[in-house]
Formats: C-alpha cells, structure tokens, sequence
C-alpha cells in the first residue's frame, strides 16, 4: 500500500501542494523532504506522519497521514488512514476547470477519488468518513480526511 506515491505521481495534486518548485531541485524531493548540498534538512508538503512543521517560511499547502488498526472482534481489524490537508489562508482561492470550492475543496476531492477506486491498494475497499474541519496553526486551514478499510484481516500470533 502506496498511498504517498499515488499523491506524488498525480499531477493534480503536485501541482496543489507545489504551487511554485524550485526549478533547481526535484520535484519528488520538494514532494516529500531532502537534504540538500550543505546538509540542510528541506521537510517536504507530502508527509507519511501526521505532522505540522515548527517553521513554515513560505506559504505552503501540507498533506500528512497516518494509519491505524483498531480491533473490531478478536481476530478482525478496522484499518483507519488519516489525512490531514491544509494551506495558507492566502493559498486557499484555487482554480481547476471542472471542479469547485477552494484548494482545499479540490485537494480532497482529487484524494478522494484515489482513496475510493477499489481494491486500489490491495487490502479492500476505503470507505469516506466525514471530513472534518482542521486548523493545525494560525493561517492554515484544511480538513482531517478519515477512511476507513473494514474487515482488515489481521491476524495476531
């Protein structure tokens, strides 16, 4: 299960969080964090942890998420993934012909179509929760995105 590459190879969604690269760097390393030549560590916007950095210097777009397994009988599993999307206030007007809403309306409709295709990843269908509103730090809005793969077979030994 892949999800990270899934958002990095859509060029929709780099396009989102990557609204202005720097042509000097690769694009996948601005995706997901890099050291660069005197050793200076460059968090990226797509993380695999459910993160918000300390210092952000430039107005920026983050997706970070997380996984978890919660017991739904003694050998069955829910697997939940989180993601957290969100912007700088000044990101949040977007536009993209055939969608509507703000950045963030259109990043999470652009996550949401990769999340539900079934079977994508191999362990079943992600069903949508509610999305929910998120403001991780002063002018940064967004929303925790929450799917759920019921029926996880995961077995403990």
């Amino acid at each position: 299960m892949d999800i990270i590459h899934e958002f990095i190879t859509n060029q929709d969604i780099v396009k989102l969080v990557l609204s202005d690269p720097d042509p000097t760097e690769d694009i996948v390393d601005q995706l997901v964090g890099y050291t660069d030549k005197n050793g200076g560590r460059h968090d990226g916007v797509i993380l695999p942890f459910l993160y918000v950095p300390n210092r952000i210097d430039n107005a920026s777009t983050f997706i970070c998420m997380d996984t978890t397994i919660r017991d739904s009988t003694a050998t069955v599993q829910n697997l939940y993934v989180y993601i957290n999307i969100f912007t700088e206030k000044s990101l949040m007007k977007y536009e993209k012909d055939g969608y509507y809403g703000t950045r963030m309306d259109i990043l999470m409709t652009l996550i949401n179509n990769i999340m539900i295709v079934p079977n994508k990843f191999g362990i079943g269908a992600f069903i949508p929760k509610e999305p929910r509103p998120y403001y991780p730090i002063q002018n940064y809005y967004g929303y925790t995105l929450t799917y759920v793969v019921p029926d996880f077979k995961w077995y403990k030994r």
